[in-house]
């Protein structure tokens, strides 16, 4: 367990209350993946706890999921995100409400598949994975480009910071006209 910061839910003279605290919680680390196939698929996998009241991902809430088990022997709850290669860059957000000792603590997590793809090229995953996820990266730069898609310009600057000098196929990818 640890110190996590959540926002303290309340309600004071009719009005919601807000406010920012630090309580200790067992860990709350939501664990992500990516699914390639026709569309790629940001998988968001929420811990089961006792304590999670409630979450949404994207503002969508998810009831009634079956948890499933992961490689660390933890249960979570598996939330599929499908994406066009020309949006696979964009924020997934996760809140989740947990209660702890009767209060209602919420707290807000900001995923994507930059993200994702930084932490794996950061680890101790081996050659052929961070070759995949260089290539996932750089496919996707080439659909934004390509479909001149929303938010082109800040989701190719933040792959681009990732790949950096990375020779890839899809660089000669120009967009539409």
């Amino acid at each position: 367990s640890g110190n996590a910061s959540f926002v303290k839910i309340g309600y004071e003279d009719g009005k919601n209350v807000y406010s920012l605290v630090h309580v200790q919680l067992p860990d709350f680390t939501p664990k992500t993946s990516i699914t390639l196939g026709s569309e790629l698929v940001y998988n968001v996998y929420v811990p089961v706890m006792d304590c999670l009241k409630s979450f949404t991902v994207d503002g969508k809430t998810h009831d009634n999921l079956i948890p499933v088990t992961l490689d660390d022997g933890n249960q979570y709850y598996h939330i599929a995100v499908p994406m066009a290669a020309s949006e696979a860059a964009r924020n997934v957000v996760l809140k989740a409400t947990v209660t702890i000792d009767g209060k209602d603590y919420m707290g807000t997590w900001t995923m994507s598949i930059p993200k994702y793809s930084k932490k794996v090229l950061t680890s101790d995953a081996n050659a052929t994975e961070k070759t995949l996820i260089k290539d996932v990266l750089a496919y996707i730069k080439a659909a934004y480009i390509y479909f001149d898609a929303y938010d082109k310009a800040e989701a190719v600057k933040v792959i681009d910071e990732i790949l950096g000098d990375y020779n890839h196929a899809f660089s000669k990818v120009e967009g539409t006209t």
